[in-house]
């Protein structure tokens, strides 16, 4: 049996089930993630055009790469805090924070982005992440990412 694993582009507005749905009236079996990858799609649209035809396979297998590895990034970050969650039952709903790939915390909501350092991480209870982005270490990030 031969697998192929393709990336969907999407904005931060799609449906996740609606796609799931639209997918399986189409007959095609998959497992739907909302990664919204624009920049990364850009990025090898910008690569392959200026790539001759034989070495444009390298260059999609590595973006199928970014691809698989932003899906474990974010199942890792949600079992850690789901973990987070199940040892903490007392913090109902909010964001559980982590930076570097460690759990420091959770918070009621998701607050300023100035009070965090750039690449701090929020994970929402329905499983949404935030990236804290832009800005510096002394200053604070400028804004949230959804990853």
């Amino acid at each position: 049996m031969q697998f192929h694993t393709h990336a969907v582009i999407t904005d931060h507005q799609t449906d996740k089930e609606a796609l799931s749905q639209a997918l399986a009236q189409a007959g095609i079996t998959a497992e739907v993630y909302a990664l919204h990858m624009q920049r990364q799609a850009s990025l090898l649209a910008s690569l392959l055009a200026d790539l001759p035809a034989n070495q444009r396979r390298a260059t999609r297998s590595t973006f199928d790469r970014w691809v698989k590895e932003g899906i474990a990034w974010r199942d890792d970050v949600r079992a850690l805090a789901n973990a987070y969650r199940a040892n903490n039952p007392h913090e109902v709903g909010g964001v559980v924070m982590l930076i570097k790939g460690n759990v420091y915390g959770w918070k009621n909501q998701l607050r300023d982005p100035r009070s965090e350092v750039p690449g701090a991480v929020a994970v929402s209870s329905e499983g949404q992440i935030f990236v804290a982005a832009g800005g510096n270490d002394y200053d604070g990030a400028e804004y949230w990412a959804l990853a």
